[in-house]
């Protein structure tokens, strides 16, 4: 029997992902592109919410987080804390490179750059600032640094507790715009999902996206390998979770369950569907209470700066300043 605790973290996922990308580039091309990622409280107030159009000067700001200062312990730990407030107030960049057999993900706000090559198997670690790189291979054993079987035992079975979930998702069209030189559709999601438990406490969560999608596919980079043969996400973008399953597998996921009977969970969708596997160019996700009133929070992402890319780019090796250990 299905359990409810499997729907519930797919619709907590949903929640909490913003669009994941779909698309891969086509065969024999690549698309590079920068991104700043920033993090809003309080969105749904009565301020201003973002806007597209401030790529540039958010982007110089980003890339250019302020050095931190100060040595030992200490030092480090002050250090890590200037970073995060950084982040907070002027948001994260990042460099993204995506060809056919290769990406790579370049962290300008942590210094750090990861080059991940399928067909040779390796990836390749960069110190961004202190210019040296290793190389290590996508096949070595995963360990734990524990010996012997497990103590813990198998993990207890998930029950049923009776709980019922409502989402209704609405979209529409708010118009074309030309962003940071490339053609894009806007496009507003809003989703509400109810939980109500079989005591009748009922909790109601809502997720506003706004995007604006161009033409060219949104990519993502994996390695198929011989134990794990299937595309799987990134592992770069905001915060390292850029991956997971899409919005709309995630409410196909949904809906399979409705429409197999299970009246406890109830789906109603109206309005156009979003550009399924497109890049977006200006997104902004934001989560909180119902009708958005107060203590929302908001994860907007811009990009920037898009080029057609191969295998063969330059960016897809060491630079040669570059010192191996």
């Amino acid at each position: 029997m299905r359990t409810l605790v499997s729907a519930s973290l797919a619709l907590s996922a949903v929640l909490t992902l913003s669009a994941a990308p779909l698309g891969a580039p086509a065969a024999g091309s690549g698309l590079g592109y920068d991104s700043v990622t920033k993090f809003q409280m309080g969105q749904g107030g009565s301020g201003a919410a973002p806007a597209p159009g401030t790529f540039g000067p958010d982007w110089a700001t980003a890339s250019n987080p302020p050095k931190a200062s100060g040595g030992g312990m200490f030092g480090k730990l002050m250090g890590s804390m200037q970073n995060m407030g950084a982040m907070f107030k002027t948001g994260t960049a990042e460099r993204h490179y995506y060809g056919t057999t290769k990406y790579r993900t370049d962290n300008l706000s942590q210094g750090t750059g990861d080059i991940t090559d399928c067909t040779a198997r390796t990836l390749t670690h960069l110190d961004l600032n202190a210019k040296t790189y290793h190389i290590t291979s996508l096949d070595q054993p995963e360990t734990t640094g524990k010996e012997g079987p497990s103590s813990s035992g198998p993990a207890p079975a998930a029950t049923d507790d009776g709980t019922k979930i409502a989402v209704d998702v609405t979209t529409k069209m708010i118009g074309s715009m030309t962003i940071e030189g490339v053609a894009t559709n806007g496009y507003v999601m809003n989703m509400k999902m109810t939980i109500t438990k079989a005591d009748g406490e009922s909790n109601t969560s809502n997720q506003t996206i706004t995007a604006y999608y161009s033409d060219m596919a949104d990519p993502r980079g994996y390695c198929p390998s011989s134990h794990l043969p299937i595309a799987m996400p990134s592992a770069g973008g905001p915060g390292g979770a850029r991956g997971g399953a899409s919005m709309a597998q995630m409410m196909l996921a949904m809906q399979a369950l409705t429409g197999k009977g299970d009246s406890r969970f109830k789906i109603t969708n109206s309005g156009p569907p979003l550009p399924g596997g497109k890049l977006a160019m200006w997104q902004l996700v934001t989560m909180g209470s119902t009708g958005g009133s107060s203590g929302g929070f908001g994860v907007e992402t811009e990009r920037g700066n898009v080029h057609p890319l191969g295998d063969s780019d330059p960016a897809f090796s060491p630079p040669p300043d570059f010192t191996k250990v």
